[in-house]
């Protein structure tokens, strides 16, 4: 199930409103916002191939290795890619990447701090440090919304506006390409408007330190030329 649906775009479309006849071309809008607002957050495909997806789902995870990366903070902590993190199925820290029964970490060892995707060794665990070896922890994780309207206005005001954007700038009256010079073409993709991206701030997911767009902590503390 999306997390906008037919009836929750309609909140946001008044020329979808009054026909169940246009309920698949809503929930089509729908799924459009979902993902552009997905991947603007930074959320990772649930398979390979697949499209960037915020909604509640199971990822497989690793360290060093993925386009999604467990981050090991330090011996005792580590962060996944994605947050809110509801469950942990399994977490394995393997040396040689082989995730046998005898690297599997009991649940009793560890404690999640979903909200902030933290995995934090507890004292006296049996487990006492995470591996740091290419790809040693392994992970399988439940992550991501399964409601927005009322734990995330923020978020389901942001997508239902972006919902209202992609369909007056590509579905009215079904109009999906545009003529030029005697022929047609695709619209471009839509960019999410400035005001929107405000809106989610808050839910952009953590950045890799291997990222070149992630300021260093150098860099944020380097005094500006005018301040010296």
């Amino acid at each position: 199930m999306a997390l906008l649906d037919a009836a929750a775009v309609k909140e946001f479309v008044r020329e979808l409103q009054g026909s169940t006849a246009l309920d698949t071309l809503a929930a089509q809008v729908g799924l459009e916002a979902q993902a552009l607002i997905s991947a603007y957050l930074g959320w990772p495909p649930k398979t390979a191939g697949g499209a960037p997806d915020c909604e509640s789902g199971t990822f497989m995870l690793y360290t060093h290795l993925g386009a999604a990366k467990i981050r090991r903070l330090d011996s005792t902590r580590l962060r996944f890619p994605v947050r809110p993190v509801t469950a942990v199925a399994s977490v394995y820290d393997s040396s040689d990447r082989t995730y046998g029964a005898g690297d599997l970490v009991a649940s009793s060892d560890y404690t999640l701090l979903g909200d902030e995707g933290l995995l934090v060794l507890a004292g006296g665990a049996v487990h006492s440090a995470w591996g740091s070896t290419l790809g040693a922890i392994k992970a399988t994780v439940t992550a991501g919304y399964t409601s927005i309207a009322a734990s995330h206005p923020l978020l389901y005001q942001a997508m239902g506006g972006l919902a209202a954007r992609i369909y007056a700038d590509r579905h009215a009256g079904g109009v999906t390409q545009a003529s030029r010079g005697g022929g047609s073409e695709t619209r471009p993709p839509i960019d999410i408007p400035e005001g929107i991206r405000r809106q989610l701030q808050a839910y952009r997911l953590h950045r890799s330190p291997y990222d070149p767009a992630f300021p260093r902590a150098w860099e944020r503390q380097r005094p500006k030329a005018n301040d010296q």
